[in-house]
């Protein structure tokens, strides 16, 4: 991969750390301008045939987090990061890349909880959910009425996997 489309990979994620830890949110034209850079790489790759390309490595992040969108266990913003990494990466880094970062997301997640002294009520409301889930007809959303305390930024894990793969560490 080119010093450009790392470049823009870098700028692109960073800028998602920083509006998901200032306001939880990810902006949708971020994420527009990483889709329309993407195409055109891949345009300039391999003509318009890069067109069908881009949407299967954009669209393969999409597929893979679905569920846990629905669910609500992950947010939109997160599988919009990756839609775009995915359009730039390919599929096999695009899947290295969400393997570390659930991996490097669940560790600090772990740290998160034990500084924040709330492990044991985490794993007891995850229990309940899935007792809830399986018991009921229904579902509901994983965060539904959540404390403050179990915010969950998984922007920073989506970079730092980042960091590592592009930096061939990955």
């Amino acid at each position: 991969m080119g010093n450009v489309c790392t470049g823009i990979l870098l700028v692109i994620s960073g800028i998602s750390v920083w509006m998901d830890l200032k306001w939880r949110r990810i902006a949708n034209p971020l994420m527009g301008c990483g889709w329309v850079l993407g195409l055109l790489f891949h345009w300039m790759k391999w003509g318009w045939l890069g067109t069908f390309t881009f949407l299967g490595e954009a669209g393969f992040p999409i597929l893979v987090w679905g569920i846990f969108y629905y669910f609500r266990m992950i947010g939109a913003g997160d599988i919009k990061l990756f839609s775009v990494l995915g359009g730039f990466l390919g599929i096999y880094q695009c899947a290295l890349l969400m393997l570390w970062s659930v991996v490097l997301g669940g560790v600090l997640a772990a740290i998160l909880m034990v500084i924040r002294r709330n492990f044991y009520r985490r794993l007891l409301y995850f229990q309940c959910y899935l007792m809830g889930v399986i018991c009921r007809t229904g579902w509901r959303p994983y965060r539904e009425g959540e404390e403050k305390d179990s915010t969950f930024h998984f922007t920073i894990p989506i970079f730092i996997s980042l960091l590592l793969l592009l930096g061939g560490i990955l």
